[in-house]
């Protein structure tokens, strides 16, 4: 079994495109016409996963709540510094800017897109996609390296 992708429904789909391809760097991979919606699927640069954007013919005039149960997406950055120039560029800001998580130096910050979602954004030092083929790279008996595996990704810190 594979995990495909997530949906969420946007308010205006403009905004939300130009967040997510200009922002993230998101592509789109393709668009479908249904009887009461358009939906985008937008992948990121390696295609290893994908958020469906929904616009329904029919949204409600101030969009749509969140709701409680639904948290973030989290997105790897190669350098938070360089993401905060880019972010400020675009005339966005933070919704956390980057902070320690754990007082050890992992640094996380969130952002928020046009209707609200939550995005978690991580520095990826060295990362390595299971999907790329780089993952016989990896040394599990270095003892040099600790490495944690989320989601699709081993990110790989130095002690």
């Amino acid at each position: 079994m594979k995990f495909l992708h997530s949906m969420i429904r946007v308010k205006d789909i403009e905004k939300s495109l130009d967040f997510y391809t200009k922002v993230l760097d998101m592509e789109i991979d393709s668009k479908m016409r249904l009887d009461d919606c358009r939906l985008y699927f937008l992948s990121d640069k390696d295609k290893t996963c994908q958020i469906e954007l929904t616009y329904n013919d029919e949204t409600p005039e101030n969009g749509y709540e969140t709701g409680t149960g639904f948290g973030h997406f989290a997105f790897g950055v190669k350098s938070l510094d360089e993401f905060t120039k880019k972010l400020s560029d675009l005339g966005y800001e933070y919704l956390y800017p980057p902070f320690d998580l754990n007082g050890k130096g992992s640094m996380i910050a969130f952002i928020q897109d046009p209707d609200g979602y939550e995005i978690e954004l991580i520095p990826i030092y060295g990362a390595v996609s299971m999907t790329s083929g780089y993952n016989k790279a990896l040394s599990l008996t270095d003892a040099k390296f600790k490495v944690y595996m989320h989601q699709d990704v081993y990110i790989i810190n130095k002690y």
